[in-house]
């Protein structure tokens, strides 16, 4: 082979990207969800959870304790 390898090895920026990627992959996908639940009032948070409870209830698809 005439390949000449300096030094084999990594670079520190390698890690750097990693962690970026690690912590800033997961923040952006719950970025979202987040930012939409925050916005709501405790009311329409209520209701809303509330609705879907009753829903699960009147179908039959209520998860039992």
């Amino acid at each position: 082979m005439n390949l000449n390898i300096q030094r084999y090895g990594i670079s520190g920026w390698v890690f750097l990207v990693q962690i970026a990627l690690d912590v800033g992959i997961p923040l952006l996908a719950t970025s979202l969800p987040i930012k939409h639940v925050s916005r709501m009032s405790i009311r329409d948070t209520l209701i809303e959870f509330g609705h879907h409870q009753f829903s699960r209830i009147k179908t039959g698809h209520a998860s039992k304790c």
